[in-house]
């Protein structure tokens, strides 16, 4: 197990009890991050009668760790089943599932114990096709549409004028929450706040080379493929920027 990411909550239904897991920095043959089960977590004894079908390889796993006895009665909670040692699966929902008996978005299930879902911690989306991004002109902060969202030089551009420099593209989401609050402090609403995180994680953390990008600007829609890297730079008006491949 790694240090890197902090422990992890999945409540079971019903106000049920909590069980808990560790993700792991290694992949699983999903190419998804792994997660632990740790010993001691609760399970429900029943599954959905769509669960064989829908989710085949958690409902295998589900069946053969019963058959095991990895998963069995327990009497710390009546009526409910027990992992009695930890138990590695392929990707967090894989994890969510064998416990909750039916399909489960892991990334949005497991929850620090102050409730932040486990994917605010990821540094990166996870590998898989490629993805087609939108890119809008957010006029969050007052200033017109073209300096939100440029195009120059082929690339498209995010406006993110007061950003600090230096931060750097693989920044996981919960340490962007975390500087987007301290620069945009007065600046903008809550709400407004955490659109600003979707969107600057999206931009430098989620899009890849390959991927997609659409731009809406001054009434024309622009299409593209991601080519690099983001990058920050100033504008001519000192507004800094994230550039993300070329159109």
């Amino acid at each position: 197990m790694t240090a890197e990411y902090p422990e992890f909550l999945l409540p079971l239904p019903h106000n049920g009890p909590l069980a808990r897991g560790r993700l792991l920095s290694e992949k699983g043959t999903n190419r998804s991050q792994k997660m632990i089960v740790l010993a001691g977590s609760p399970a429900r004894p029943e599954v959905v009668p769509s669960f064989p079908l829908r989710m085949p390889s958690s409902h295998r796993l589900r069946e053969q760790l019963r058959q095991e006895g990895t998963i069995q009665e327990t009497t710390t909670w009546p009526g409910r089943l027990e992992v009695v040692s930890d138990v590695e699966c392929n990707s967090p929902s894989a994890a969510a599932e064998i416990l909750l008996g039916r399909s489960a978005n892991g990334w949005l299930a497991w929850k620090t114990a102050d409730g932040r879902p486990l994917a605010d911690f990821l540094a990166q989306a996870l590998a898989g096709p490629s993805r087609a991004w939108l890119v809008r002109d957010p006029d969050i902060t007052g200033f017109g549409a073209a300096d939100e969202v440029r195009l120059t030089e082929g690339r498209v551009t995010l406006a993110a004028d007061r950003l600090r420099s230096g931060v750097t593209p693989g920044i996981s989401k919960e340490q962007l929450r975390v500087i987007v609050d301290e620069d945009y402090e007065s600046a903008v609403a809550y709400s407004q706040k955490a659109r600003l995180v979707d969107e600057f994680h999206a931009f430098l953390s989620r899009m890849r080379p390959g991927d997609t990008v659409c731009v809406l600007h001054g009434g024309d829609l622009y299409v593209g493929e991601i080519t690099g890297n983001a990058e920050q730079a100033a504008s001519e008006d000192g507004h800094r920027e994230r550039r993300a491949g070329r159109l």
